[in-house]
């Protein structure tokens, strides 16, 4: 009994700092509530890892989704084509129907 009251307790602690985590923090802290829910014995003590763990997860992905949101796409310069460094023929083109754009 006193196991599972200091693992919901630990629980409860180590959720309220993954707010300043890091992305491997919370996923060893996902692992850690995952052997804790193994350990549980009451359905309430389940029910309320559980919603830890689900709190984690969504916590996990939106920091990857705010991660790739940051990264630029990488834009051309004003006025550039995108066919910039390409062009339009192979090695049977006959001369003079090459065109490549520097």
């Amino acid at each position: 009994m006193i196991n599972s009251v200091s693992a919901s307790a630990a629980t409860s602690i180590t959720s309220s700092a993954s707010s300043s985590s890091g992305a491997s923090d919370l996923e060893a802290q996902v692992a850690a509530k995952k052997a804790a829910l193994a350990e549980a014995k009451t359905d309430e003590e389940k029910n309320q890892i559980q919603s830890e763990i689900d709190a984690l997860e969504a916590e996990i992905e939106s920091q990857s989704t705010s991660a790739k949101a940051e990264q630029p796409a990488l834009a051309l310069p004003s006025g550039e084509s995108p066919r910039i460094g390409t062009n339009n023929f192979d090695d049977d083109t006959e001369f003079g129907k090459r065109v490549a754009y520097i």
